[in-house]
């Protein structure tokens, strides 16, 4: 295993529990590890992160997006979204390789996917030039949580241009990580059949952090929340009648 992986996220990285539990499981299992977290400005991590004991070995980026320079521009670029969708997605192409390209030498990075692009062009760039320069290239993890032209066409519909420019970028342009996982057999199965891909099944399970409540700490919850016995007899007393025609 690496001494230096990097888990990028085109996203709020608070908001991305899967990739955060990745960052945890690879620091509790390989002591010398160092892992980067690059992702959006947002939510804070989850507890057992901010809390690691050997914190010198997690290195969090978040990129900001916003820019005095650019705001004005893509605002008035929000009217046309095939131009907005287009200039955002390049400024986003020169920030992700800016700060790969100034990590210390990491020999794989994991991407999630929704959405990979432009994160997976980025990374093959800085690949190839670090590979030009005498450095190692890097290999590339998708991990598959969902399929990103999916999110266009819930509110596009299937015959937008973005959508099949999506899918058609999505489709092709995976090929070239090293290796795939993903949440579930079906989405493994459309992988295989639609992108000749061979991934790996992770699903997502509960980190130890949970457990199950008993009883007792279930009502004293419910109480501190305001849920009552008194509140909850009153609910099972009341009385529904029928309001449509009996016939």
């Amino acid at each position: 295993m690496t001494n230096h992986v990097v888990i990028l996220v085109l996203g709020d990285i608070g908001r991305s529990p899967r990739m955060q539990y990745h960052a945890l499981s690879l620091l509790k299992n390989f002591p010398s590890m160092q892992i980067t977290l690059v992702g959006y400005e947002g939510e804070v991590l989850i507890r057992p992160l901010v809390d690691f004991e050997d914190r010198a070995r997690l290195n969090v980026i978040r990129i900001s997006l916003t820019s005095q320079y650019l705001s004005g521009l893509m605002e008035f670029l929000r009217k046309i979204s095939i131009l907005h969708a287009f200039c955002k997605g390049l400024h986003l192409l020169f920030l992700l390789i800016y700060h790969l390209w100034v990590l210390p030498s990491y020999s794989l990075i994991i991407i999630q996917n929704p959405p990979f692009l432009p994160a997976l062009i980025a990374t093959y760039l800085v690949g190839q030039i670090q590979n030009t320069f005498g450095r190692k290239r890097h290999k590339i993890m998708i991990d598959w949580h969902n399929l990103g032209f999916k999110m266009y066409e819930n509110s596009l519909g299937s015959r937008h241009f973005l959508v099949r420019v999506s899918k058609f970028l999505e489709v092709n342009l995976s090929s070239i990580a090293d290796y795939h996982i993903c949440v579930s057999h079906a989405l493994k199965d459309w992988l295989h059949n639609n992108c000749a891909l061979t991934a790996t099944t992770l699903y997502d399970r509960p980190a130890a952090i949970f457990k199950f409540y008993g009883l007792d700490e279930v009502h004293s919850l419910l109480s501190k929340l305001g849920f009552t016995d008194e509140l909850f007899n009153n609910y099972s007393n009341v009385e529904y009648s029928n309001t449509g025609n009996d016939e």
